[in-house]
């Protein structure tokens, strides 16, 4: 009676790190191994991890059969099965999708923890405060009257320690959570205080924030931001770039003063394809350092011309998703198409220029109802995801028949 062997199975410990190391599971079945890969993505563990599967023969560069690139895609499924139950058993939860609509995991402890305060006017110097918890970080903003004395107004404010050990300093990993997390929290921060009827003005140059109910109270004279076109009454508008889908770089600009704010969305790779980065800062126009005071009006400014730009791009038909930008509103292909006919022989060349037009079908394949734009030619049979399936079909099929045929000829050779 033949023995089954057994598999070999390996996994790492999937617990978090304090690194950018990644996790492996291994799957081998006689002379294939299949792989699992828990990789950071861009190597920062505080966006999330993404999984990667495959497979190889035990010998390097041997070139697999059939048969064995199917038994390859079994093992591939087992060691996906294997990878995902232990990261669910080991704390491991799904927290979104990335560009390709593959699962995002990250751990539990370091998923976002957010309170925030009940943001209703009250009695008293209390302020109100949105505590994000993440990654072992503690990020506050707070909003406190300024001395204690409500009738002057609010202020906010930023800071971030160690969540569990305040007297610890942070990590380079947990700095990097910092800087991801800051403008999210504040932009949640701002966008409570707006649904419960706060507003910010300017006194004396200074973001105050004052509640609709307390408006009386604030006798100083007040300059206030228009919370649409964000401009002071004798300031002029900030200019932002046309956000249409297809360029590499968008800004938005706001001059007060003698502080300029620059806020840059910015593609992460060559051509978009992973996304948009927003950030925002503040300099003096005339090349000096900024004082202590112009930096907290700057960073002020830098905060607000974020949320706006924020604003303004979820208007636009923008997403974000984790700290990454992109584009829902996808550009048009291009409808016309001109050909080029050579000469032959007799013939004379010429030019000819054809427009695409939108077609809906039904795939042959799936039955799904599909519109498209095509150029003149033969009417599509399968949706995008049928028609490439067919393909790895027919490439397949024909290696197979070209095999058959070396066999054959091997065999009336001999």
């Amino acid at each position: 009676m033949a023995q089954t062997r057994q598999p070999k199975i390996e996994i790492d410990d999937l617990q978090p790190k304090s690194n950018i190391a990644g996790y492996r599971a291994s799957w081998q079945e006689g002379t294939l191994t299949a792989y699992a890969y828990l990789e950071p993505i861009e190597d920062q563990p505080g966006r999330g991890y993404s999984l990667e599967y495959t497979y190889e023969h035990a010998q390097p560069n041997r070139r697999l059969s059939d048969r064995q690139i199917d038994a390859g895609t079994t093992l591939i499924s087992k060691v996906r099965e294997l990878m995902t139950g232990q990261l669910l058993r080991a704390g491991w939860r799904e927290i979104g999708k990335d560009e390709k609509r593959r699962p995002i995991w990250q751990h539990t402890s370091r998923i976002a923890d957010i309170e925030i305060d009940s943001l209703s006017p009250r009695p008293g110097p209390d302020g109100y405060t949105l505590r994000w918890r993440e990654n072992g970080v503690l990020v506050c903003v707070s909003l406190n009257p300024i001395e204690d004395q409500p009738g002057r107004g609010y202020t906010l404010s930023l800071w971030s320690e160690n969540a569990t050990r305040p007297e610890t300093p942070l990590d380079r990993d947990q700095l990097a959570t910092v800087e991801r997390v800051t403008p999210l929290a504040n932009k949640r921060m701002i966008e409570g205080l707006d649904q419960a009827g706060w507003k910010m003005t300017f006194i004396e140059d200074q973001p105050i924030w004052k509640h609709r109910e307390h408006a009386d109270i604030i006798s100083a004279p007040v300059q206030d931001c228009d919370r649409d076109g964000w401009a002071r009454q004798d300031e002029k508008p900030f200019d932002l770039d046309s956000l249409e889908p297809g360029r590499l770089e968008y800004r938005a600009r706001w001059k007060h003063g003698n502080i300029l704010t620059v806020a840059n969305l910015q593609a992460i790779d060559g051509d978009g394809s992973r996304g948009y980065r927003l950030t925002s800062r503040s300099t003096r126009i005339d090349g000096y350092v900024l004082s202590s005071k112009i930096q907290e009006r700057g960073q002020a400014f830098a905060r607000e011309l974020y949320y706006r730009f924020s604003q303004a791009l979820e208007r636009a038909g923008w997403s974000l998703q984790q700290d990454t930008w992109s584009c829902q509103v996808k550009a048009l292909p291009e409808k016309q198409r001109t050909l080029v006919v050579p000469a032959r022989e007799e013939t004379r060349g010429y030019t000819r220029t054809i427009t695409a037009q939108e077609v809906t079908y039904t795939c042959v394949r799936c039955g799904q109802v599909t519109s498209k734009l095509v150029f003149p030619g033969r009417a599509p049979e399968y949706c995008d995801t049928c028609a490439a399936e067919v393909k790895r079909e027919k490439t397949r099929a024909r290696v197979a028949r070209l095999r058959a045929g070396k066999k054959g000829e091997q065999v009336q050779a001999k």
